[in-house]
């Protein structure tokens, strides 16, 4: 682990204080904390890793006089989410929390297993590099939580919980929306932490994935990507009855770019690659706008 430090007064932005110069600021809009972890605090982290390691694998990323600022933001992001952890009976975070208010007295109950378990390798990395094992801790109880509700029959989760009372509420399990990061994020933390626990949780899912598979799936990788084509990007959400979006927005998801690589790397297939480079082609034509995408 890398020594930094104290956190205790976040410094904002490390740049001079130019037009643009994003900073963290409190919002009145109440901000998925999954999302808000897993791009948000993931990107300050790995930012911050990218500028402080010694090797510089990517070439000289290093900034003049940075002082650990990017890693106070995200600590500062942290922070304000530990609420969505807080008056929760299974140690299941609500799903969304306001950065300056907290949690609403109103709030949803509900959340999917995806959203909640898959916060342990941002808040398990940003425990790390602070020594402050409050993040970790919360995130890995949720695991947990998640992990004993499983059905005792088939050993698989469901999609939707209530986070009061343990009970599934959306009963469906698989390997999309709603539960694919959740085994994603136990052998991803197994790697970067070592924890033999998140092991044995991966291979206890793997194993009862394997067992309830439905065999002969068409590849829908293709399907997927003559979407894109279509729309010159995925939509949210898309009717297979009607071939038509029931929902027109794309909020850059990553996973069909994901896939795409994973499956160039799997087979050197140059077909991967010339997808690639037409999603990205499209990403920067339909997108990008003036500081991000």
């Amino acid at each position: 682990s890398q020594a930094a430090p104290s956190p205790s007064k976040p410094r904002g932005c490390f740049c001079a204080p130019e037009p643009g110069c994003v900073r963290l600021h409190p919002t009145r809009f109440y901000l998925s904390c999954v999302l808000s972890v897993i791009r948000v605090l993931g990107s300050l982290l790995s930012a911050h890793r990218i500028i402080t390691d010694s090797k510089q694998p990517f070439g000289d990323m290093t900034i003049e006089d940075y002082d650990n600022e990017l890693l106070h933001m995200a600590h500062d992001l942290a922070v304000r989410l530990l609420p969505a952890f807080e008056n929760t009976r299974t140690g299941i975070p609500y799903p969304r929390v306001n950065l300056k208010t907290g949690v609403p007295p109103d709030s949803n109950n509900e959340t999917c297993t995806a959203g909640a378990g898959s916060l342990l390798v941002e808040f398990g990395i940003l425990s790390r590099l602070l020594g402050d094992s409050t993040f970790e801790w919360v995130a890995r109880r949720a695991v947990k939580a998640l992990w004993s509700l499983r059905s005792n029959d088939t050993g698989l989760l469901g999609n939707v919980v209530d986070i009061q009372t343990g009970r599934w509420v959306g009963k469906q399990s698989g390997l999309g929306a709603g539960l694919d990061s959740f085994y994603e994020y136990l052998l991803k933390s197994y790697i970067l932490f070592g924890e033999e626990e998140d092991l044995e949780m991966f291979n206890a899912a793997y194993q009862s994935i394997q067992n309830h598979l439905r065999r002969g799936a068409i590849c829908l990788h293709a399907f997927y990507y003559a979407i894109w084509k279509r729309y010159g990007a995925l939509p949210e959400r898309y009717n297979w009855q009607l071939q038509a979006p029931d929902v027109l927005f794309y909020p850059l998801r990553p996973e069909l770019v994901e896939s795409t690589y994973l499956l160039y790397q799997a087979t050197k297939n140059p077909f991967y690659l010339h997808v690639g480079m037409d999603i990205l082609q499209s990403l920067e034509k339909y997108t990008r706008v003036k500081l991000v995408f």
